[in-house]
Formats: C-alpha cells, structure tokens, sequence
C-alpha cells in the first residue's frame, strides 16, 4: 500500500520512431507529439535508410511511417520494424490520395 505522501509512479513514456521527408510536416508532429504528456519521439528519419538502420539497433514502441520516402517505400521500413521488433505498433501517414497509388507502394 502505498503511503498517502508519496506521489504516484510516472507512466512511461510511448517511445515513437518518426519517418517523414517533408522537414515541415515532420517538424509539426514532432511539435504535437511532443506537447503530449507520455509520448517521446526518440528519434526523426526522412529516408528508407536511415530508418531501417536506427530499428537495427534501437526499438521504439510506435512506428509513424510516411510511405512515400525518397529512397524508397515506408511500407519497406514498416516491413523491417515487424520483423525485428513485433510488439512495435505501425501507423501510416501519408499525402497519396488516391487508391491507385497506394496499391502500387504495397507491391514493392
């Protein structure tokens, strides 16, 4: 039981891996996602590469993703995020607005 003067345990931070190329739109989510009490964006990739080599050695508890990098597919990096680290939770963000686009990403 605890005693009535101690505070209570902090929760832990979400740890997110941030993967987007456009500098404005990364730096706004970084921003919000920041301001929230329990979320930590541990690190900020703007290309296929450098996220697959940061989940080599590092693993965050949330994946955000955009699928349109200039080296290559998101869908790539969500790809080697489940496969090193499965407990990971993906999440896309992304400006294609069509469904055609979309399907063409996913056969890479």
């Amino acid at each position: 039981m605890r005693s009535q003067n101690q505070s209570p345990a902090p929760e832990a931070d979400i740890r997110v891996l941030l993967v987007e190329d456009d500098p404005a739109t990364s730096a706004r989510l970084q921003s919000a996602l920041g301001s929230l009490p329990g979320i930590q964006v541990v690190a900020a990739c703007a290309q296929r590469a450098s996220a697959c080599e940061w989940l080599d050695t590092q693993e965050p508890d949330v994946l955000l993703c955009d699928l349109g990098l200039p080296d290559g597919s998101g869908i790539d990096v969500i790809h080697h995020a489940r496969r090193l680290h499965p407990r990971c939770d993906c999440m896309v963000i992304t400006m294609f607005g069509d469904e055609a686009r979309w399907s063409a990403s996913r056969r890479r």
